[in-house]
C-alpha cells in the first residue's frame, strides 16, 4: 500500500510541478485571458488537484486522498486526469485550492502537497515528494 500512496503522490505532484514551470510559454500577465482553465483562470493564479481513491485489500478498503496545489500553467489541464494504477482508478478533481483538513502538508518548490488519509499520513515528506521511479 506504501507503493500506491508514493504513486498518488507522484501523480498529485506531478500537476503542481507542472503548474509551477516558468518556461512555459505562458502569454505576460497583461495579455492572459480566459485559458480553458478552472473558471477561467490566468496563468499564474492558484489552482489544485485533488487525487482520491477507495480500493480493498484482505477484505479491508483503503481510502487515498491528496491534493497537489500550486500556480496555474498551461500544463494543469494535462496532468489533472484521473488515471489507473494496477486496476484502481485515481480520480482527480479540478479546484482553485485544497480543502482544510489534511492530516500532513508538504511544502514543495512548485506548490504544496496535502495529505487526508492516515496511511499517506504515516509517510514522511521526503517519502511522498521523492522523485524516484517505482
Amino acid at each position: 500500500m506504501k507503493k500506491l500512496s508514493l504513486m498518488l503522490a507522484m501523480g498529485a505532484l506531478a500537476v503542481f510541478s507542472a503548474c509551477g514551470d516558468d518556461s512555459s510559454s505562458s502569454p505576460a500577465p497583461s495579455q492572459n485571458k480566459d485559458d480553458g482553465s478552472p473558471s477561467g483562470t490566468p496563468s499564474g493564479k492558484k489552482v489544485s488537484c485533488m487525487f482520491e481513491s477507495t480500493s480493498e485489500f484482505a477484505g479491508t478498503k483503503i481510502t487515498t486522498k491528496m491534493c497537489g496545489e500550486g500556480p496555474y500553467s498551461e500544463d494543469f489541464e494535462e496532468n489533472c486526469q484521473s488515471f489507473d494504477i494496477g486496476g484502481t482508478t485515481m480520480k482527480a478533481t479540478k479546484g482553485t485550492g485544497c480543502p482544510s483538513g489534511a492530516l500532513k502538508s508538504c511544502p514543495d518548490e512548485d506548490g504544496m502537497l496535502y495529505v487526508y488519509d492516515e496511511l499517506s499520513a504515516s509517510l514522511s515528506c521526503e517519502e511522498l515528494l521523492e522523485d524516484d521511479e517505482f
